[in-house]
């Protein structure tokens, strides 16, 4: 489903609204009536009717569908756009510190570094003919890990989204190799450890979603070892690993009662290798229960396997973004 620009321009403007509320209502001159119906009807937002004197008024409620329109229609670099905007909101509440004693506050930690220096060579490789290509430049170069340097790159991300007119242009006259034509697997490499409940409700979300699963005992050995098995059949565009509580450990020097719960070596060395092969935005990593996540990977990001689902949409989301067609209804079913 695409909308024409005009709806597009509503929509966006509703659902800019609906970020910081649950509802909001909306009514004439502001508004059309038939606009809000066409939404409505397509499921994009959700209606309560309001009787006033003057007209017509609706409390309009977001949906699935309607949050996840854009990511769905948009091209592949404006999506990488709201996904740094997205993470530059996490990153302000897990990596900024306060200053104290008249000192500023400042960032300090791997998911803020990892993200300047994507966005830097997200920039050099597809922003040279933006009008924000220098004022991008020079945040990175004077980045001093401040508050302001956040906020102008925050500020300027913020200007490249709404950027319609360029994100609207033809890709090809830009130079930018889209891969439009590509065809994308829909074969989703499933890393996991011994927890087969995990694993099995993971199988069963991405066939419900069209994909097929592949999971690595299941293939046949043909006389190949663990790693050739590994390098064979992960020739997909996406997949997904599985934190379970598999494991336990500690340090040396630690009490028993420091130890916590790890998944499952293999685990992590697959999940490693599938980044390097697929690129970090083409692997979503998620945690079921209390598990000690790797230090060292740098910028992933982990989704929590919640047992009210929830995950499902973040996960479809992140598939949505590595250019994979999701069909959300079926996905999150």
């Amino acid at each position: 489903m695409k909308l024409d620009s005009t709806l597009e321009t509503v929509l966006k403007d509703l659902y800019t609204q609906l970020r910081d509320n649950s509802e909001i209502t909306v009514e004439s001159p502001q508004y059309r009536q038939t606009q809000i119906d066409v939404l409505v009807s397509c499921g994009l937002v959700k209606k309560i009717d309001v009787s006033t004197l003057d007209g017509w008024a609706y409390i309009i409620q977001p949906t699935y569908e309607g949050e996840n329109y854009f990511q769905i229609n948009q091209s592949p670099l404006l999506r990488k756009v709201n996904e740094f905007i997205q993470r530059g909101e996490e990153i302000k509440s897990k990596e900024f510190h306060s200053g104290s004693g008249g000192f500023p506050g400042y960032f300090s930690g791997p998911l803020y570094d990892a993200w300047m220096n994507e966005i830097k060579i997200f920039n050099e490789r597809h922003l040279k003919d933006h009008p924000l290509y220098e004022s991008i430049s020079s945040t990175i170069f004077h980045n001093k890990r401040q508050l302001r340097s956040f906020n102008d790159m925050m500020g300027h991300l913020h200007a490249l989204e709404s950027d319609d007119e360029y994100w609207g242009t033809d890709m090809s006259q830009l130079g930018l190799n889209m891969g439009e034509n590509k065809v994308m697997s829909k074969k989703v490499f499933i890393v996991h450890g011994h927890d087969e409940a995990a694993l099995h409700e993971m199988a069963r979300t991405l066939s419900n979603g069209g994909f097929e699963p592949i999971i690595l005992h299941e293939q046949p050995d043909a006389g190949l070892t663990i790693i050739e098995k590994i390098e064979r059949y992960s020739d997909v565009d996406f997949a997904v690993v599985l934190y379970t509580e598999c494991d336990v450990g500690r340090e040396k020097q630690a009490p028993i009662e420091a130890q916590k719960y790890r998944a499952r070596q293999n685990v992590v060395f697959e999940h490693g290798y599938l980044i390097c092969k697929l690129k970090r935005n083409h692997v979503c990593a998620l945690v079921k229960g209390d598990v000690e996540t790797p230090g060292d990977i740098s910028g992933v990001i982990y989704v929590k396997m919640d047992e009210a689902g929830a995950w499902k949409m973040q996960l479809a989301k992140n598939m949505s973004a590595a250019g994979l067609p999701v069909d959300l209804n079926e996905f999150c079913r």
